[in-house]
């Protein structure tokens, strides 16, 4: 599976020694963008134990219902290339996005293969550029977006599959790779990397007829401070995650661990940071920047925010192996959890069933099962003494 990534890069990193480097990032971010509203520890004294907040807990006893992928027996139609999202159709039933294969694949609820939607080429409803994200409106039409072409394609349900209706061509507007989608509200807005290397990334508001409105989210500084003379720009990505309860479009970064909230309107809703070192960093060499690895740091995988406000952060720590530095030796999972006033939270190390978590329908989740690291995907299922009600975020 491929993850989609949206980030913030740092680029002083490698420049001085890191107790220095790391001291001054933080700093540097509050005098460029304002303060954060929260600063999360594992401090002894916010860890969890017991009491434990029910959509915590819910989390870690999700049921998995059932598993799409390569199994024994079964046909090709279940062996999956790169899958970089899945999505519940109106009805119910399972679609997954294969990158490396240039398909969706329609599942019914038990798991049954239905059939297969698009190919590589130019033609109607064929995929230019691989697809990586797909949804549907409260109409039923399903929407494609394509990762690095510029293009998002329409279908229509026709009988029991779907036919190409239109082609949306937005290279101009996007101008780059996209990294991630939403469509909430009938209204579709799309992440992407520009192609110009000095630019840097934001969410881009597209109408469902394919009308560019508008681009917000793009962090409005760049640290310039301890970086040799003739450095290139480091670009800031994140990963994208949809709030549909609260309208709500969450960036959470790559190279800090950081977390931003934007309300679907780009007005800022909260930024909040965990206190520790991240996994993923840039060392500089004279005017080239080098992506590296640290020994040991965090990442985020997912940020769930329930319908009652409480916003939830799975953050792994990794280890790596010395004689192989891109290779995990360890492996630690953490939950952050918010209360939606923001004056409580706390913090655990628990296991969970699923890596990656995708779309949601009522109870049922789509995501990417812990145990295997084949591409596979689960149904997944929350208990029922959480609550799906939805509550006003502050």
């Amino acid at each position: 599976m491929r993850t989609i990534w949206v980030v913030l890069v740092v680029g002083w990193i490698g420049c001085r020694s890191p107790a220095s480097q790391e001291s001054r990032i933080y700093p540097l971010l509050d005098r460029w963008q304002g303060r954060f509203d929260l600063v999360l520890t594992r401090a002894a004294d916010r860890q969890s134990t017991s009491a434990v907040l029910p959509e915590v807990a819910a989390l870690s006893q999700m049921e998995s219902l059932l598993l799409l992928g390569a199994r024994e027996a079964q046909p090709p139609a279940y062996f999956f290339g790169q899958v970089v999202y899945a999505a519940f159709d109106p009805a119910g039933g399972l679609v997954v996005v294969d990158e490396e294969n240039y398909a969706l694949l329609f599942f019914d609820q038990t798991g049954q293969f239905r059939f297969r939607l698009g190919r590589q080429g130019e033609g109607p409803g064929e995929f230019l550029a691989p697809p990586v994200y797909a949804a549907f409106d409260r109409q039923g039409r399903l929407y494609v977006v394509e990762r690095s072409s510029g293009r998002v394609h329409r279908f229509l349900k026709r009988n029991d599959t779907f036919i190409w209706n239109r082609t949306y061509e937005l290279r101009t507007a996007l101008n780059g790779e996209v990294l991630g989608g939403c469509l909430m509200q009938d209204t579709l807005y799309v992440y992407a990397n520009p192609l110009n290397w000095w630019e840097q990334p934001r969410l881009h508001v597209l109408t469902l007829d394919g009308e560019h409105v508008r681009a917000f989210g793009l962090l409005d500084f760049y640290p310039r401070e301890g970086l040799p003379e003739g450095t290139p720009p480091i670009r800031l990505e994140a990963r994208l995650f949809c709030d549909p309860d609260h309208a709500g479009l969450i960036l959470a970064y790559r190279y800090l661990p950081v977390v931003e909230s934007y309300t679907t309107e780009g007005r800022r809703r909260w930024r909040l940071r965990l206190d520790d070192v991240p996994l993923l960093a840039h060392r500089i060499q004279g005017a080239i920047i080098e992506p590296i690895l640290r020994p040991r740091g965090i990442r985020f995988r997912n940020v769930v925010v329930f319908p009652s406000g409480v916003i939830v952060l799975h953050v792994v720590e990794q280890v790596m192996r010395r004689d192989q530095p891109t290779i995990i030796d360890q492996e630690r999972t953490y939950i952050f959890w918010i209360r939606p006033d923001f004056q409580d939270w706390g913090w655990l190390e628990m296991s969970l069933p699923f890596r990656q978590l995708y779309d949601r329908q009522g109870r049922l989740w789509l995501g990417t099962p812990m145990e295997t690291t084949l591409p596979r995907v689960a149904l997944f299922q929350l208990p029922e003494n959480v609550s799906l009600a939805v509550a006003r975020r502050p």
